[in-house]
């Protein structure tokens, strides 16, 4: 008997049963593990320690934690290609950006998604923290145009919700027929329009993660070319209306780091 009740106290003091918890993969704390009893939920919710392991609190930025940057594996595998990151975007098999979405793949879960409490939406993207966006557009007609700037985001970082809003609701940056954007993790990336904007501002561009909408002009009507992105971004859009939910992306916020290029062909 003194040995359940030892087992039994382990399990309800605090600091002990944090230890314990910080040993279980974040999908369980997340989910299974919030459920067993009060004691534990209320462990996991109070926990600083566990709260940054779930992404939801941001690491100190003077730990050594904060030396590796780290993409959430929760939202990796349910957002699979908000995440990905390759250098050859063009040849990889990188994950089409909607389709593969868990929520687009089990469509009787797609409300229950979108719904404004759901816990994914408070998640930092990453570890440590995201705080600022760069945000790059492209267009080649007669001439090769580039604009790049960089918007805030949250005051503790980037959270899921603003990136999943910043993609779908953000029409200014990338239109419609253009399709959704490129993801740039870590400037990771082998395109000509990045690597030309770095040579020419003689820099680096720091921010962790850009958005890169790009198209060409012609005479062509888009209205008859909606893409698959274009088609299941509408229902998204849908489910926000019917929900009366009123998206809040981060692209009103002020313009940082601006740069404009533009060149006509020979």
């Amino acid at each position: 008997m003194a040995t359940i009740s030892t087992q039994s106290t382990a399990l309800i003091t605090f600091d002990i049963l944090e230890l314990i918890l910080l040993q279980t993969d974040p999908q369980t704390l997340l989910t299974g593990a919030q459920q067993t009893c009060k004691t534990w939920f209320r462990t996991i919710q109070e926990s600083h320690a566990i709260q940054k392991v779930l992404f939801f609190t941001p690491v100190n930025l003077s730990s050594p934690a904060s030396k590796t940057k780290i993409q959430n594996p929760l939202l990796a595998r349910k957002f699979p290609g908000f995440f990905f990151h390759d250098t050859d975007l063009v040849n990889s098999d990188c994950p089409p950006l909607l389709a593969s979405l868990d929520m687009l793949k089990r469509p009787e879960k797609l409300r229950a998604y979108i719904r404004p409490e759901a816990s994914w939406r408070r998640m930092l993207v990453q570890q440590p923290p995201i705080f600022r966006i760069g945000i790059l557009s492209g267009s080649f007609a007669f001439a090769e145009c580039y604009e790049f700037h960089e918007i805030s985001a949250n005051a503790d970082g980037l959270r899921m919700g603003e990136f999943f809003e910043l993609l779908l609701f953000n029409h200014d940056s990338w239109p419609l027929h253009w399709g959704t954007p490129d993801i740039i993790w870590w400037g990771n990336v082998a395109y000509q329009a990045w690597q030309r904007m770095q040579s020419l501002r003689n820099m680096t561009v720091e921010s962790d993660l850009a958005l890169f909408g790009h198209g060409a002009s012609s005479c062509i009507d888009y209205d008859d070319m909606i893409s698959e992105d274009v088609t299941l971004r509408d229902r998204i859009q849908s489910v926000y209306q019917e929900l009366n939910i009123q998206p809040n992306p981060p692209a009103d916020q002020p313009r940082m780091n601006t740069w404009e290029y533009s060149r006509w062909y020979d």
